[in-house]
């Protein structure tokens, strides 16, 4: 059996993303397209090459819309900014952000509608770092229609821009939802709106240490629609408490970020950058405090994003093939073999690469503690790491096909099977 130790963890993470985007060989956002019809990938969209999205909800206020606050945001690891304003929208792009410009929900079968989604899309429908437009959060089934149109309407004039909508989670009733079950509400908004982008919201940290007992099973279900439809999904981690929602430590922040992509994700954002002010809410101590001052979260946030734009590259090239967990089986989930993985409670997620090479995330659900998981890989003679620095390492060879792996507290290691080439 062979020990599969990860190497020293290292601070941050410096790409090349802005230096491509911003740098004086801009391309426009129908060029870049443009690269992705060419590689045979024109039905499916995805963000400019190596630029893994990590979004913020809410964000700086006010007189805190200022550059000094967006190159903070940009500090903590997020690559682009949704609900974008015109104001922000400059600070955004000097920090090396990306956007997602402020829409809302006008209605193209008025005048006045379709006079707003003109004008906003006409405004920002040629800005390289503008790849596309918000609507909606959690809208209920009547919603869809009204969505549709909009997000046909954009498309028409912003061919390459997406249409931004987060859909409830799988705790939220029938009367929300629109539809007798989550599963339907899901695949009725994929079907009738058609977004590029599937996202979701889900808070599974309550109460003093628990974890809701349907978290999986709507990851399971978002996880399918995804596939079915061969659309990209986005998903939420916490940062926020209020509620019955506690603060997160640093490993259970990691526990639902890396439940995300475990699961397939190719896009993660946090509720919430900036604390909200609620009449209705306690919200306090997100990443940012209504104060403008930073949390804990700032730090753990940014070592966090620092590992999933380390792994971009290669997980926006991933496609998944299968989700097994080992130990403790949620609702909804299926069990990876006994006999072959055990130690603790682990999510084992398999992945093809465009290249055709095979690889692996193996997440450790426990958020207490390091756990070693003991995998078995019939076949298997090598595992090679890929790690947050954007490097593979290994291989780490096996004459049995038998590996210990220790993980980290409510983190994941990325692993492409075999030896580097």
């Amino acid at each position: 059996m062979t020990c599969c130790r990860p190497p020293a963890v290292t601070s941050g993470i410096h790409t090349a993303a802005q230096e491509a985007v911003y740098g004086p060989h801009v391309r426009r956002r129908n060029d870049i397209a443009l690269l992705f019809t060419l590689a045979g990938a024109a039905d499916r969209w995805s963000p400019p090459p190596g630029v893994f999205p990590i979004l913020g909800w809410v964000n700086p206020p006010g007189d805190f819309t200022t550059q000094e606050r967006y190159d903070e945001m940009a500090e903590a690891g997020f690559t682009l900014v949704h609900h974008c304003s015109d104001k922000a929208a400059p600070f955004a792009k000097k920090a090396g952000m990306y956007t997602l410009a402020s829409l809302g929900t006008p209605d193209p079968a008025t005048d006045a509608g379709k006079a707003t989604i003109e004008g906003v899309v006409g405004r920002w429908k040629d800005e390289p770092t503008c790849l596309g437009y918000s609507l909606r959060d959690e809208p209920g089934a009547s919603a869809f229609p009204l969505l549709a149109g909009i997000t046909r309407e954009a498309e028409k004039l912003d061919p390459d821009g997406i249409s931004f909508i987060n859909l409830f989670p799988n705790y939220a009733n029938e009367k929300q939802l629109g539809t007798k079950t989550y599963a339907e509400h899901v695949e009725k908004y994929l079907s009738e709106v058609k977004p590029r982008v599937l996202c979701f919201d889900h808070y599974p940290l309550v109460g003093k240490d628990a974890v809701r007992g349907n978290y999986y099973e709507n990851l399971e279900i978002i996880r399918a629609a995804a596939l079915r439809h061969d659309v990209p999904f986005w998903a939420f981690a916490l940062t926020c408490p209020h509620g019955s929602y506690r603060n997160p430590t640093e490993a259970e922040v990691r526990f639902q970020v890396f439940s995300d992509i475990v699961y397939g994700a190719q896009g993660i954002f946090y509720f919430t950058y900036w604390t909200p002010r609620s009449s209705h809410w306690d919200f306090h101590n997100a990443i940012i405090d209504v104060d403008g001052t930073r949390t804990e979260h700032f730090e753990q946030v940014k070592r966090v994003n620092a590992k999933l734009k380390g792994w971009g590259p290669v997980l926006l090239k991933l496609s998944s093939k299968e989700v097994r967990h080992v130990g403790d089986v949620p609702a909804g989930a299926r069990a990876y073999p006994t006999d072959r993985a055990s130690g603790g409670d682990f999510i084992i997620g398999e992945f093809s690469h465009e290249d055709g090479s095979e690889w692996l995330i193996l997440m450790n659900k426990d958020f207490r503690s390091t756990q070693f998981l003991t995998l078995t890989l019939p076949g298997v003679k090598a595992l090679s790491e890929w790690w947050e620095t954007g490097e593979l390492l290994g291989p780490i060879e096996s004459e049995d096909g038998a590996f210990e792996i220790p993980i980290a507290a409510g983190d994941a290691r990325l692993f492409m099977i075999g030896e580097p080439k």
